[in-house]
């Protein structure tokens, strides 16, 4: 074996079919799976991953910046890609690549407004996590600024849970998605049209199933990293043991 490839990661494509079918099979019929490819697809490698994805029906899918996002332009994805967190001075090579962007904080989206481009945003308020989203108290504000504004073609509005992993913080978790699902009608409401709305993710899936909306952002779970039976491990690292070494008892390893 050549030092090369001593150590592999394998991808099992197979299994990772296996894990978005069983995963579709608990959405409702009119729920849509967000692929969540961030940080090179969990290692999993991006294009990879996402043209499987793509070919299984998967048309949306989400990264972290421009650059991942970029990368599966180059790959070859066809589909949405949605930018989380979009900066400014990533601007004209979203726009090049046909990327989403969301929008969570008043100065990224009079950004956006300055630059009187069309681009397709989603609205991120937050609920309960306290990282990024715009304060629901604000609604109005952003209401009208996207109004006036229609060269930001509002997608979807979402926000993520803090706590859906603990079942004990259950409470914590229906209230963010009272919050969210209030937020989201009220901006709705004020654009007269109709907006996806996400804010489930894996653990939102299994441990809070009917308070799923139209979409629902999976990571973690496609690969089989999470305690279900029904889901398999897509990964397996590989090496080979260099040297074995017997030593004395009380002997420094350095």
């Amino acid at each position: 074996m050549s030092n090369t490839n001593e150590t592999i990661l394998e991808v099992n494509l197979n299994k990772l079919k296996h894990n978005y079918y069983y995963l579709k099979s608990l959405l409702k019929n009119d729920c849509k799976i967000i692929a969540v490819v961030k940080a090179f697809a969990y290692g999993h490698g991006d294009v990879v991953i996402s043209k499987k994805l793509e070919q299984l029906g998967v048309d949306t899918f989400w990264v972290a910046d421009f650059e991942e996002g970029i990368s599966l332009r180059e790959g070859g994805i066809k589909s949405k890609i949605i930018i989380a967190n979009p900066g400014r001075k990533s601007f004209d090579d979203i726009i090049k690549n046909d990327l989403d962007v969301v929008l969570h904080n008043k100065n990224l989206l009079d950004f956006y407004i300055s630059k009187n481009t069309n681009v397709n945003v989603h609205i991120k308020f937050n609920t309960g996590m306290n990282r990024y989203g715009f304060d629901v108290d604000e609604i109005e504000e952003i209401s009208e600024k996207l109004k006036n504004n229609k060269q930001l073609n509002v997608v979807s509005v979402c926000s993520h849970l803090s706590s859906a992993d603990d079942i004990s913080k259950s409470e914590t978790t229906l209230n963010q998605i009272k919050l969210f699902e209030k937020a989201s009608n009220k901006l709705e409401e004020n654009l007269s049209y109709r907006l996806d709305k996400h804010i489930l993710n894996s653990n939102g899936v299994f441990h809070f199933p009917k308070k799923m909306f139209d979409m629902v952002r999976l990571g973690i779970t496609l690969f089989g990293a999470y305690e279900n039976k029904n889901l398999l491990q897509v990964s397996k690292l590989k090496s080979v043991i260099s040297q074995n070494r017997n030593i004395k008892k009380g002997s420094g390893v350095g």
